[in-house]
C-alpha cells in the first residue's frame, strides 16, 4: 500500500464532517474491518485512495449542500432521504449514502435557517428532520444527546426521526451548540498561518478542556468537524493532531 501525507488527523476529521461511519469508509475503500481505527490513531499507514474518497466525498457534499441551500431559498423545504440506494437515485448518484446527504441537508439548513427539513421515507411519507440533519452536520451522536439530555435512546429516536416532537428545550440547546460551532470554525481559521497553514486538532477531551475551555460545551467530534470546516477554506491546510 501507499502512503499518502494525509495525517491521521485528517482522515477523522474528513471522514466526521462528510458524515461517514467507519464502516461505511473501510467498505468504500475496500479495508478490512478496524483499518479506520488505525488510520485515525496513527498506527497504520493510511492508502492513498483514501484521500481520493474522501477528497471527492468533500467536493460533493460541498456542491450538494448549494444545491440544498437554492432549493431551500426557492421552496422552504429541505429534503433528505431514507435509504442509501434512494439517496443515490435522488441525487443522480452524486452522494452514495444516507448519512452524507444527511449532513449536507444539516449545512443547509443552518444556511437558511427559516427553512423545514424533512426526510422523506421510502413510502414517500415525510417526518421532521431538522433535528437529525443539524446534529449529524456537527458530529453529534446519540450517545452524546443522551448524555446532554438524560432521555432513553428509544425516545432520542423518536425526536431524531420525527416520530414525536423533540421538546423545545432540546431544540433550542442544539441551536445554540450549532451556533457556537460555527463560530469555532471561526476561531480556528483565524489561527492558520498562511506560511505554514497546519491546524492542530485536538485528540482527546482533555486536549480540548486545555486547550479551549471556552468551548467546553462543544463534543470532541464536533471540534473536529470544525477542524475540517476551517481547513476547508485554506489552500493547503493540514489537520494534525496536538501531540499528547
Amino acid at each position: 500500500m501507499m502512503m499518502t501525507n494525509l495525517d491521521a488527523a485528517g482522515v477523522r476529521c474528513a471522514r466526521l464532517a462528510a458524515g461517514m461511519r467507519e464502516g461505511e469508509l473501510e467498505q468504500l475503500a475496500g479495508a478490512p474491518a478496524g483499518s479506520v481505527a488505525g488510520w485515525e490513531s496513527g498506527r497504520a499507514p493510511i492508502p492513498e485512495n483514501v484521500a481520493n474518497l474522501l477528497g471527492d466525498f468533500t467536493a460533493t457534499a460541498a456542491t450538494e449542500t448549494v444545491r440544498l441551500i437554492e432549493q431551500a431559498a426557492a421552496t422552504g423545504t429541505i429534503t433528505t432521504f431514507a435509504g442509501d440506494d434512494v439517496v443515490a437515485a435522488q441525487t443522480d448518484g452524486r452522494i452514495r449514502l444516507e448519512s452524507v446527504h444527511r449532513v449536507c441537508a444539516g449545512r443547509a439548513a443552518m444556511a437558511v435557517p427559516q427553512a423545514q427539513v424533512v426526510r422523506r421515507d421510502v413510502d414517500g411519507t415525510e417526518r421532521q428532520a431538522w433535528l437529525l440533519c443539524v446534529t449529524a452536520a456537527w458530529g453529534i451522536g446519540l450517545g452524546q444527546m443522551q448524555r446532554w439530555f438524560d432521555v432513553r435512546r428509544r425516545g432520542l429516536q423518536y425526536w431524531m426521526f420525527g416520530e414525536r416532537p423533540a421538546a423545545d428545550r432540546v431544540l433550542a440547546e442544539i441551536a445554540e451548540i450549532a451556533e457556537a460551532a460555527r463560530a469555532h470554525v471561526d476561531e480556528l481559521a483565524a489561527l492558520i498561518d498562511p506560511d505554514d497553514p497546519v491546524v492542530w486538532v485536538c485528540g482527546t477531551d482533555e486536549q480540548m478542556d486545555s486547550r479551549w475551555p471556552a468551548r467546553a460545551q462543544l463534543p470532541l467530534a464536533t471540534h473536529q468537524v470544525c477542524a475540517a470546516r476551517a481547513a476547508a477554506g485554506i489552500d493547503g491546510a493540514r489537520l494534525v493532531f496536538l501531540p499528547r
